[in-house]
Order: C-alpha cells, then structure tokens, then sequence
C-alpha cells in the first residue's frame, strides 16, 4: 500500500534538500517530515 507512497517520499525529500540546503526552516520540516514518516512507517525514529 506503501510502496509507492514510499518512493515519491524519498525521491522529494532527498531533492527538496538538496535544492533547499541553505533555507533553515526548511531543513527543520524536511528533517520533521522524515521522522514523522518513518515512526509512523517503520515504527521507529530515525
């Protein structure tokens, strides 16, 4: 049901902060939005 939910993920997050590296508070919802996925994914924090 993930999967492809999952790719798109990963693909926008590691785009959106290479393309927005120096914006700081885009740093902190990339790196928020990555937490909030994988705990509530994974079932576990990064």
């Amino acid at each position: 049901m993930f999967g492809w939910f999952e790719n798109i993920f990963i693909f926008v997050s590691l785009n959106f902060k290479q393309k927005i590296r120096k914006n700081y508070e885009s740093d902190i919802c990339t790196y928020v939005a990555e937490r909030y996925y994988y705990s509530t994914i994974h079932g576990w924090r990064k």
